[in-house]
């Protein structure tokens, strides 16, 4: 993943770039070295690829219904 570092979300989700690379919004330059570093660094998508792999089971169905489900329990 590579994600501009909006204010919201990305710098959370790739645990300030663990799970993948962020870039400031707007810095055109800085995302396309980063679409260039991963284009050239076998071991980086590896690293990343394997990373996600991880990460995304944080955000398992069976893990996050739940959450949502008292989330919207709690607020009616």
């Amino acid at each position: 993943v590579i994600s501009s570092n909006c204010k919201s979300g990305p710098i959370e989700l790739l645990d300030n770039g663990k799970y993948g690379m962020l870039y400031k919004v707007g810095d055109v330059s800085s995302l396309a070295s980063k679409i260039d570093k991963l284009l050239c660094d076998q071991k980086l998508r590896e690293y990343y690829s394997n990373m996600s792999k991880i990460r995304s089971k944080k955000f398992d169905l069976a893990k996050v219904l739940p959450k949502f489900t008292k989330l919207l329990i709690i607020k009616q």
